[in-house]
């Protein structure tokens, strides 16, 4: 796989930090996205569906080790490569729970050359996943994340781009009731539109295609998807 078809997300308080190894990522060809904590860090993995989360060990904003765990419970991320970036090795050791989530740890201080090696030696085992489809399935709804299509009993249903991305981001946690800000932050980042009504727009659309009982309204607050 290309380079340029590799996405990788990058998790860390340090701006300095954060920015040097986009730069670095960015130079050889990968897709990379940056956040600086841990709300952002979730939200923006559902969107971006990263092959490798780099993340910090610690920091003042979120606790790295809290946000894995989270990410590892998530179906959507079970074949995503989740790194820890951290100081020292005696750091990583640690955390024993971690170590059983995570695929690895990347030391901070490493030189540039054999930071690149790491991620490219990591990376190689995605083109082994020749059979690997993600398929969200709900009673009466199945969603094929990779494939970008979408089934109601069965029969599948025409979404535009951001139309899926909504229902993506809305059905990686069933229930969860996403605010506004939230959604439209993820969606259309700075591209949104200052017009809020954009948002409702695309829920009417939606529930017109997959059917109006998937999408709850939590009136004052915003919308989750769920499941009878």
């Amino acid at each position: 796989m290309k380079n340029e078809a590799l996405r990788i997300l990058l998790a860390d308080y340090d701006i300095d930090s954060l920015n040097l190894f986009e730069s670095l990522l960015l130079d050889n060809g990968y897709q990379v996205l940056t956040a600086t904590n841990g709300t952002d860090v979730k939200n923006k993995a559902i969107v971006f569906r990263p092959h490798i989360i780099l993340i910090d060990m610690m920091n003042a904003e979120y606790s790295g080790a809290k946000v894995v765990l989270q990410l590892r419970s998530n179906p959507l991320f079970n074949d995503t490569i989740i790194l820890i970036h951290t100081a020292t090795y005696e750091d990583a050791i640690q955390h024993e729970a971690l170590n059983m989530v995570v695929d690895g740890f990347l030391n901070r201080d490493i030189s540039s050359e054999l930071f690149l090696m790491q991620i490219k030696r990591y990376l190689r085992r995605i083109d082994t996943w020749t059979s690997y489809r993600e398929i969200l399935d709900f009673p009466g709804l199945s969603i094929d994340v990779e494939g970008y299509v979408v089934r109601k009993d069965n029969r599948v249903i025409d979404l535009a781009k951001r139309e899926f991305e909504l229902l993506i981001f809305l059905a990686s946690e069933p229930r969860r009731v996403f605010s506004r800000k939230e959604i439209s932050n993820q969606i259309w980042g700075d591209q949104k539109s200052n017009d809020d009504r954009i948002l409702d727009v695309y829920i009417s659309k939606l529930r017109d295609k997959i059917g109006k009982n998937f999408i709850q309204t939590m009136k004052g607050v915003g919308y989750s998807f769920v499941t009878s």
